[in-house]
């Protein structure tokens, strides 16, 4: 009887350590040797939300495993297990697990709100919108919700509602960081009010400075600070979906010349934005506070950047020093280019299917690219088509998603 209500107290304080975000200490109880509540939902409810806020998905996967064994009409194991397997990339084991916790229990609102955050993930914002109806029929008042429903006005271009729902989310939560972050991006999409943008986002790092969300956040509306920078930085690695309806495909037949070249003219453009963010990333770096926001995957592009960059004038100062005849000239400067543009590009897939697609890609390019290696013209021609072949798969999502 004593150690069952030792142990019923650990596991008290390591939910109320959970409730402060110490989920590391939380850990350091739930691993203590219980012998009569090993096994018991709750422990393993504490032990599986620790390991996820954690990053640490091997154990995760472990608890979850052994959880869902004991626990299958639990509805809250698989809610969770749905966030699982969407940190490790599987949406489709994500969607699973969030229909049967809403199968085992139709009344729970974070349920609802699970599946719409889904579908807003996979940009089906219909569906998005039903499920955000039925969860917002139960309880119109869910912090969690309201800020999905304004996610959902948000993708609609339906600022003024997305405003709506993302203030009313913060009237019961004010101090959310992502919700702060996600009020911030609205108001920037409406280019009226920077200032107060900027104070949201500045806001929503203040209540979180471990918040990726409200990093990125700051550093996106810093990018969008004027005209100049909005123009050649703010579109960095931006990614567009081409609705091919009947209508489009006979537009893109009859005027094919024309939509090849403005095509051309827009991936162009997309190449200068993304050298134009990494290099605002790169200016970052030199500010004794703002270097701060940048995160280790942005300081490596940078890194890479750099590194390309100083090979591009090695390579030209050499052509001058050596006189190099035009022709290698150009396929230093065109392959330089392209290596770098792509390879700072990579940062930039979140997918671990995506990531092996880039990894094949650039394989056969290097094999195509070694075809011409002895001549140089023909080197660098193929550097920029294998870019811009590249760069609209990129940018158009038929790859690398």
């Amino acid at each position: 009887m004593e150690t069952f209500e030792a142990e019923m107290k650990m596991l008290d304080r390591a939910e109320q350590l959970v409730d402060f975000g110490r989920y590391e200490e939380a850990l350091k109880v739930l691993k203590q040797p219980f012998t009569q509540l090993w096994d018991d939902p709750k422990r393993l409810l504490l032990f599986f939300i620790c390991t996820l806020e954690t990053k640490d998905y091997i154990n995760a996967k472990r608890v979850m495993d052994r959880a869902l064994e004991q626990y299958a009409n639990i509805s809250i194991f698989h809610h969770l297990a749905s966030h699982y397997y969407e940190a490790v990339d599987d949406i489709a084991g994500a969607f699973k697990h969030a229909k049967i916790a809403l199968e085992i229990e139709p009344e729970s609102v974070d349920n609802y709100s699970r599946l719409a955050a889904l579908y807003v993930q996979v940009e089906n914002i219909e569906e998005a919108t039903r499920f955000a109806t039925l969860g917002e029929s139960l309880d119109p008042n869910d912090a969690t919700l309201l800020k999905i429903n304004a996610i959902i006005h948000f993708a609609n271009g339906a600022l003024k509602n997305a405003l709506s729902y993302v203030n009313r989310a913060l009237e019961i939560d004010p101090n959310d960081s992502k919700t702060l972050a996600l009020r911030s991006r609205i108001i920037a999409s409406g280019k009226k009010d920077l200032q107060d943008a900027e104070d949201s986002a500045f806001a929503a790092l203040a209540a979180n400075p471990n918040d990726e969300f409200a990093r990125e956040t700051v550093i996106e509306i810093k990018r969008n600070s004027n005209a100049f920078f909005r123009f050649f930085v703010g579109k960095a690695f931006s990614r567009y979906s081409i609705n091919w309806t009947g209508r489009n495909v006979i537009l893109f037949i009859l005027f094919w010349k024309g939509t090849l070249l403005w095509a051309g003219f827009g991936i162009l453009y997309m190449m200068v934005t993304w050298y134009g963010g990494v290099l605002y990333n790169s200016i970052l770096r030199l500010d004794n506070k703002l270097k701060y926001l940048l995160n280790g995957k942005q300081i490596t592009q940078s890194n890479i950047f750099l590194g390309f960059n100083l090979l591009l004038i090695t390579g030209i100062l050499a052509h001058f020093v050596f006189d190099f005849s035009g022709e290698v000239l150009f396929a230093i400067i065109a392959s330089t280019l392209s290596a770098l543009l792509i390879a700072i590009s990579f940062f930039e897939i979140k997918t671990s299917g995506g990531r092996m697609q880039f990894y094949w890609c650039v394989g056969l390019g290097i094999l195509l690219l070694s075809l011409a290696i002895t001549t140089p013209f023909a080197f660098g021609i193929l550097s920029i088509l294998g870019l811009l072949i590249y760069g609209v798969l990129f940018s158009v999502q038929l790859l690398f998603n």
